[in-house]
């Protein structure tokens, strides 16, 4: 292998130290020209040694057609499609994000324009309630935008008013908005010294706007307390509302007034003059009952003042003039106790046996068992009491026997014998009550 080969056989544009003195292919001549004594000799692609001059314009020469000259047109054209789709693509990005960011503000400012806000407003479940009114309640306006409309919230400001009971908002696009509300029913009106309080379902305070059709009033003795809209009226007063808004049909019908007490006592003032004394709310379905039962007609109400159902399985009626002028105790006395018109009229076949009996059956059973003038049995208190009753039965029986005489021998013993038989233990009362 021949230096010449060695050459050839290294890379491109590479510098070869030649050094002057020592042996070297190059000729001799050439060496005195290179000042210095050493002279670096580029050589080139063909094996030619050159000076650096000519090697650096070679080598810029061979490095622009490495570049130009080297490279396959193809390779050349695919790097130049590979940077131009690089460049596309980042193009198309950038503006895929500037249209995706233009059309998001472009729909937020429609959805919140006018074109999306409140137009139609539907009012379900209350007709007497109007949409503006339903609206201002649940804090909407119409042109709000829909995208801006909290259902939960708007039903919630609904809730918070005392007049609806329940309340839900539902948004439907492209602009109505439908409410359904449950309007809070009035129960009661207490009035007291020139003030009413309404209360409505639930024991809440209702404001004076409250439509108070179909609710009845009650006539407080005292002061009322003072309760805001919305809030929640003490227990008390609650449980009378709700035992008044209870009160049926057919006892309403016959209603004039309701009084209430100081004790929180009902008292139902009826149309034909007489009253109800209901007391207070425990048991005041039993007492309802009472009362409806005693009113519906199968009771004598003839003279009736009063009616007490306070203790429901013993109503009392009072009959007679005047009711207020007794007390409670005296009421308790003379009430009479409740004869229905079987009762009474099983009594009147009693009585009408009783005077169809013989004399003196009569007068033995009488003189046995002394009655009072309503035909109740009397006891007597004393033994002196139970003497004297023993020696009138004697006495009866005496007179019976020791009678006027009669014609017929038979008699005599026909009439004594009643009279002995009153001396037994048996006799015959004539019940008035239950």
């Amino acid at each position: 292998m021949t230096a010449t080969d060695t050459r050839r056989r290294r890379p491109p544009n590479a510098r070869t130290r030649i050094d002057p003195d020592g042996p070297t292919d190059v000729d001799d001549r050439l060496a005195p020209s290179f000042p210095g004594g050493r002279v670096d000799f580029p050589i080139s692609d063909e094996g030619r040694i050159g000076t650096s001059e000519t090697a650096g314009a070679r080598a810029g020469s061979s490095d622009a057609a490495g570049l130009a000259g080297d490279v396959d047109p193809r390779i050349a054209a695919r790097r130049a499609a590979v940077v131009s789709q690089a460049m596309s693509r980042r193009r198309r990005i950038v503006v895929g994000v500037a249209a995706a960011v233009a059309l998001a503000v472009a729909a937020v400012l429609v959805v919140r324009s006018p074109l999306f806000g409140v137009r139609d407003v539907a009012v379900i479940g209350d007709p007497t309630s109007s949409a503006a009114a339903v609206l201002r309640d649940a804090g909407l306006r119409r042109g709000m935008p829909l995208i801006s409309i909290d259902e939960a919230t708007a039903a919630a400001r609904l809730l918070r008013s005392a007049e609806y009971l329940d309340a839900a908002v539902t948004t439907r696009w492209p602009g109505t908005v439908e409410v359904r509300v449950t309007r809070r029913p009035v129960i009661a009106v207490f009035i007291a010294g020139g003030r009413r309080m309404i209360v409505g379902r639930g024991g809440v305070a209702m404001p004076a706007t409250a439509d108070v059709r179909g609710a009845l009033e009650v006539t407080v003795e005292g002061s009322l307390p003072r309760v805001s809209a919305g809030r929640t009226v003490p227990a008390a007063l609650a449980s009378i509302a709700d035992t008044v808004a209870a009160t049926p049909l057919s006892l309403r019908a016959r209603t004039q007034t309701i009084t209430m007490s100081s004790r929180s006592e009902l008292t139902y003032g009826l149309v034909d003059g007489a009253e109800l004394r209901f007391g207070n709310a425990v048991e005041a379905s039993d007492k309802f009952l009472a009362a409806v039962t005693m009113l519906g007609g199968r009771v004598d109400l003839d003279g009736m003042c009063r009616l007490d159902v306070r203790v429901p399985t013993d109503p009392k009626i009072r009959r007679g003039g005047d009711c207020d002028a007794a007390t409670d105790v005296d009421d308790q006395a003379a009430d009479e106790p409740v004869i229905t018109e079987e009762e009474r009229a099983a009594q009147a076949d009693e009585e009408e046996a009783a005077a169809n009996r013989p004399l003196a059956s009569r007068i033995g059973s009488d003189a046995n068992n002394p009655v009072s003038e309503r035909g109740v049995d009397v006891e007597p208190e004393t033994a002196d009491d139970q003497a004297s009753a023993d020696s009138g039965a004697a006495a009866g029986a005496k007179s019976a026997v020791t009678g006027p005489a009669t014609s017929d021998g038979d008699a005599g013993d026909a009439t004594a014998k009643p009279a002995a038989s009153s001396s037994g233990t048996a006799s015959s009362t004539v019940p008035v009550s239950r």
